[in-house]
């Protein structure tokens, strides 16, 4: 498989106070992997999603090496990879144009020969109607919006999606049809980079977990690992055997688990 992202000694500080936030951290994704990046909030993963679209808050600088299909990625060039190479889908809903209805947005963003039919049912996909692509941004709720978001980059072509928590606010059903959609990328070569507290949604979907406290990757592991049956303490961070345990399947193996450390 070919190499799509390369993440070497990213490290993320205030510019101040040089307090670091991020410590160095190296990653790698190539094409038809996903790789999910989970630990609680405040963690710093978002800011690594930032740092990798040079989009950081101002008082914030990073040092490293960020290279995407062996090019490196600068100041002077990222603008040619931001929704063409690689597809951003943030956090906050303010990402939309506000003085655009969704319909410009989604066929501004899309593919050129990406024709109405095919935006339609990746609506219908997520449980949006077509008369939604005639609304503004403020007319949306926050799940829509999200919805719209979470749209625009799956129909992209980049070869590498950012999702930095897409989820939240986006109900049950609309949540497994990204989860489908995500897996339908996985599929066709494309590299992903999930961000998300949700290891039951990272277990379910990622290649690779990477897991983040504090602002340092204390783990990164196949997914595979963290089947009962091949969860090993001996190879996993504590703090990640704690979020495993806490996971809703696994409320009932709490006596299995404590097992397996004793």
């Amino acid at each position: 498989m070919n190499r799509i992202l390369e993440v070497n000694t990213l490290t993320i500080h205030h510019s101040s106070s040089n307090l670091r936030l991020v410590h160095p951290l190296s990653f790698t994704i190539k094409s038809g992997e996903v790789l999910a990046l989970v630990g609680a909030s405040g963690s710093g993963k978002s800011l690594v999603a930032q740092a990798l679209f040079h989009i950081l808050p101002t008082n914030l600088s990073w040092e490293g090496d960020i290279r995407l299909k062996g090019n490196l990625v600068h100041n002077k060039n990222v603008q040619n990879y931001r929704g063409k190479s690689m597809a951003y889908i943030p956090q906050s809903v303010d990402a939309l144009d506000p003085f655009l209805k969704i319909g410009k947005q989604l066929k501004q963003l899309t593919p050129t020969h990406t024709g109405k039919k095919e935006i339609i049912e990746g609506l219908k996909r997520l449980g949006l109607t077509k008369s939604i692509l005639t609304k503004y941004p403020f007319e949306l709720s926050g799940g829509q919006a999200r919805r719209i978001l979470i749209l625009m980059a799956l129909v992209s072509e980049a070869d590498l999606i950012v999702a930095d928590e897409p989820t939240p606010g986006i109900g049950e059903q609309a949540t497994e049809d990204f989860r489908k959609l995500l897996l339908a990328k996985k599929d066709s070569g494309k590299a992903v980079l999930l961000i998300t507290h949700d290891l039951d949604l990272a277990s379910d979907v990622a290649t690779k977990i990477a897991v983040m406290k504090d602002g340092k990757m204390v783990d990164i592991f196949p997914s595979s690992w963290l089947q009962k049956d091949a969860l090993d303490r001996n190879n996993l961070h504590p703090y990640t055997l704690e979020l495993w345990n806490s996971l809703p399947r696994n409320l009932n193996t709490q006596e299995w688990f404590h097992a397996t450390r004793s």
